[in-house]
């Protein structure tokens, strides 16, 4: 079956037009006058991210057997430990790739080295249209800094047969339904000591994905943590009021956290216990807040675990559904000699088809509004794509330094260190400073 690009081509063909006037013009007209199997590439460019290397020429090539894509992709795979030293250093030294994968929460570290498409070439509105709501991330004020291609959505895995046996016929769609099940499935000693576990909450060492499960409490309570402002400055929100009895973040911090204090009815998790993918993999714990992308994973490291996924709760009566979503886009250097070509190629990547290759090969729904819209028969498939929808994130300044700030913020609220509302407004304060840091702003003492 054919590819289609043809929306892909057109949005990008305008984009060149308007930026690259009279080269653009050349090099679009060089496209069409190419004829079908002419294997002549007229769009090369080198490319650096962290995904698969096998997997991304995989889609790559797939979508450069048709006869109307004639580009190539020079991917480089780098690790995530080493990707930013290295990038730094090519760019520094005149030898840095034309375009990067750029993952969410490096946004704000690569904005000032991004060539940002403005609104007048590729609009708002037909972004809006084309990607799912949180994809937004990758626009500024002033135009798209990337565009998105993948998306992984933050999902809730469930022990089938802990529920069964707890006579409890179905996984909670609200948080407040987790409060009774914790009586029915969580199991201690005579000594007080857990034997199983529901929910891997109140912690943070030992729980996997903690920041981002704080993070989609936190914008499932009504406050985001970082927002742009209207001068393009990013700064942190995580202590904003939003006219509720008790503020958002506070309220998210509160239930987040009671799972571990002993002398709570709710009581299921602590830090002596393994980490919570062990623990679920294990039989031992009810249920298991993880990615989309880690489903195969799961299922090869214990094919006999019978559990099932369902999309993250919310909280009863609320108007926001929200959970949390990893998302990468393909963004053009300012360094680069070629970002024509760049975009020429990115129209390619953000086809349909193209979008359908990215969900097949690495397991994950589309980042395309359309194509979320069509129906799935897999079970697992329908939640990944209920959750995209609903997918969100926020602008990190430093995903390792604002690890260890959510960290002392529940630890200190866990050890009783600070109260709720003084560890919150801690961590803001130090989130501010980081997105300071990177805008060249006054730090705050």
């Amino acid at each position: 079956m054919g590819l289609s690009i043809s929306n892909g081509v057109k949005n990008f063909q305008t984009i060149v037009i308007a930026v690259f006037a009279v080269f653009a013009v050349i090099g679009v007209i060089f496209f069409a006058t190419q004829k079908p199997n002419s294997g002549i590439i007229t769009a090369e460019i080198s490319l650096w991210g962290t995904m698969d290397k096998n997997t991304f020429n995989q889609i790559s090539n797939e979508i450069g057997s048709s006869d109307l894509t004639p580009f190539k992709i020079n991917y480089k795979q780098i690790d995530k430990e080493n990707f930013d030293s290295q990038l730094i250093e090519a760019i520094a030294s005149g030898v840095g790739p034309d375009a990067i994968i750029l993952s969410q929460d490096k946004i704000l570290k690569y904005e000032n080295k991004i060539f940002s498409i403005p609104f007048s070439s590729f609009s708002e509105r037909n972004f809006k249209d084309s990607f799912v709501e949180g994809a937004e991330i990758f626009l500024n004020n002033e135009g798209v800094i990337a565009f998105p291609i993948t998306i992984d959505p933050l999902v809730m895995y469930w022990n089938r047969d802990m529920l069964s046996n707890a006579g409890i016929v179905k996984p909670p769609v609200y948080w407040d339904e987790i409060y009774s099940m914790v009586k029915k499935i969580t199991l201690k000693d005579n000594a007080q000591n857990l034997q199983r576990e529901t929910i891997a909450f109140g912690e943070f060492s030992n729980v996997n994905n903690a920041k981002e499960i704080i993070s989609a409490l936190i914008m499932q309570a009504g406050n985001l943590v970082t927002t742009r402002n209207i001068n393009n400055k990013v700064q942190s929100a995580l202590d904003e009021k939003t006219g509720n009895v008790v503020p958002a973040t506070e309220s998210a911090i509160r239930f987040y956290t009671e799972f571990s204090n002993p002398s709570k009815e709710m009581y299921t998790w602590n830090r002596s216990i393994s980490n919570s993918s062990k623990e679920f993999l294990a039989g031992n714990l009810a249920f298991y807040f993880g990615f989309s992308s880690e489903l195969n994973v799961l299922r090869q490291k214990n094919p006999n675990l019978n559990f099932d996924v369902a999309k993250l709760p919310q909280i009863r009566n609320s108007k926001i559904n929200k959970t949390f979503a990893n998302m990468n886009a393909i963004a053009a250097l300012k360094s680069s000699a070629n970002v024509t070509s760049v975009i020429n190629v990115a129209g390619y990547l953000i086809g349909d088809d193209a979008s359908l290759l990215f969900s097949k090969y690495f397991n994950l729904p589309p980042v395309k509004r359309t194509l979320l819209a069509e129906k799935q028969v897999d079970a697992y498939r329908g939640v990944f794509y209920d959750s995209a929808i609903i997918g969100k994130a926020w602008l990190d300044p430093s995903s390792t330094e604002t690890n260890t700030i959510f960290k002392d913020m529940i630890e200190n609220v866990t050890s009783s260190r600070f109260r709720v509302s003084d560890s919150i407004k801690r961590a803001s304060m130090e989130i501010q400073n980081l997105t300071s840091k990177i805008s060249g702003e006054p730090i705050s003492r």
